[in-house]
């Protein structure tokens, strides 16, 4: 298979060739990008329901910012190869695919996951408490309350939650 446009979204725009990780100014972008993201969380942490400690914000938006730039990198690296595999084509005509994709049956796909993940907690006969989000310790599941010595009791209360919240 030969794709024939050497760089179709860029040869309309009259650009030349396209790179996704081009010097100083990509770098720039991506760095506006994450700030703008970041107070963008911060904002939701302020103004936003439900009110959290700053501390189960900062692990609650985490996750998110580990997973948002997991798939930022597969996405950049899945561009590269396919570029590399079909040698007339443009890597950021892939990254635009595989951003598409992500954005619709991505979501998709992980909604499906997420439901699979509860079964299989549920068939597993684990405690689907230890993987509610937003909840890092037994004392704040039990009450509703953040007990600043949950993680003294239980060994460290906050970790294992959250690494079990991450995988799922």
């Amino acid at each position: 298979l030969k794709l024939e446009c050497h760089s179709c979204f860029g040869q309309l725009a009259g650009m030349g060739e396209c790179k996704l990780l081009g010097g100083a100014f990509a770098i720039a972008v991506q760095l506006v990008l994450f700030l703008s993201t970041l107070g963008v969380m911060y904002g939701r942490f302020k103004f936003g329901p439900p009110k959290r400690t700053f501390a189960v914000f900062l692990l609650d938006s985490s996750k998110q910012y580990a997973g948002a730039g997991y798939i930022h990198l597969l996405n950049l690296a899945l561009a590269e190869k396919l570029k590399s595999m079909y040698s007339n084509s443009d890597p950021c005509n892939w990254y635009a695919v595989n951003l598409a994709l992500d954005c619709t049956l991505g979501v998709c796909f992980t909604w499906k996951f997420l439901g699979l993940s509860h079964r299989i907690i549920q068939k597993l006969r684990l405690d689907p408490k230890d993987f509610e989000v937003g909840r890092y310790s037994r004392s704040e599941l039990v009450s509703g309350e953040v007990d600043a010595q949950a993680p003294q009791k239980n060994g460290g209360g906050t970790v294992a939650p959250f690494i079990k919240q991450l995988t799922v």
